[in-house]
């Protein structure tokens, strides 16, 4: 005869998810240039410079299951036919850890500004 088995853990809460990251800084571009140069020069430049947002952050752990309860302890029975002995309970079973949560979003990109002055060259 065995004692009453004790109870499974509970299961572990989800963890949360990252945050989102920060945003890219500010960029501004001073471009003095020849007319005929600035053009070109502008064009090739506002796809070349890029200010991006800081990656998500990291995702929250899932948090750890509950252990199992203890079984019943041992004992005695008794009766008018003899006593028997009665062994413990198994313990529960643990509990299941919780899911990681997910990654934060990326920020979003800087704002890239040009103020361009056209001057023309020197003779």
């Amino acid at each position: 005869v065995g004692g009453a088995p004790g109870g499974d853990g509970g299961d572990g809460e989800d963890g949360g998810d990252g945050g989102p990251g920060g945003a890219g800084g500010a960029v501004r571009v001073q471009l003095t240039c020849d007319p005929a140069a600035c053009d070109d020069l502008i064009a090739s430049l506002r796809t070349a410079i890029r200010s991006e947002g800081g990656a998500g952050g990291l995702p929250g752990r899932g948090g750890f299951g509950g252990h199992g309860g203890t079984g019943g302890s041992p004992g005695q029975a008794s009766s008018d036919q003899g006593s028997t002995a009665v062994t413990g309970g198994a313990a529960g079973n643990d509990g299941r850890s919780g899911k990681d949560g997910a990654a934060g979003a990326p920020g979003a990109s800087g704002t890239v500004r040009f103020q361009i002055e056209r001057v023309p060259a020197a003779p």
